[in-house]
């Protein structure tokens, strides 16, 4: 399965991510943060889950923290991993490279 269909398959199912009684703006958050991951892909979101690699997630945490504050980035890197989590819970991916992937330092 695509990276698209198998991110949105663990989107479908955010309560093993997300509690049903968070906050709908919680939901949102998270899909908005998808569909900015798919964006970043362009036409690699159609290809098989399996192929995601860890230089790909850490080549967009980088990518993230030119445009955002250090913490917006890690907590889009955050809604990464437990999307991919929930699909490798799902089987619908074997492994969640993004779990390797380090958040950011803090300035300060």
């Amino acid at each position: 399965m695509d990276i698209a269909g198998v991110l949105h398959q663990a989107q479908i199912r955010l309560g093993l991510i997300v509690p049903l009684e968070a906050e709908p703006r919680t939901h949102e958050r998270y899909q908005a943060s998808m569909k900015r991951f798919m964006t970043y892909l362009g036409d690699r979101a159609d290809e098989d889950l399996n192929t995601l690699t860890v230089n790909q997630v850490l080549k967009y945490r980088d990518n993230l923290a030119k445009q955002l504050s250090p913490s917006s980035a890690n907590l889009e890197l955050k809604v990464l991993r437990a999307c991919l989590y929930a699909a490798q819970k799902q089987d619908l991916v074997e492994k969640n490279v993004a779990a390797k992937v380090d958040t950011l330092k803090q300035r300060g």
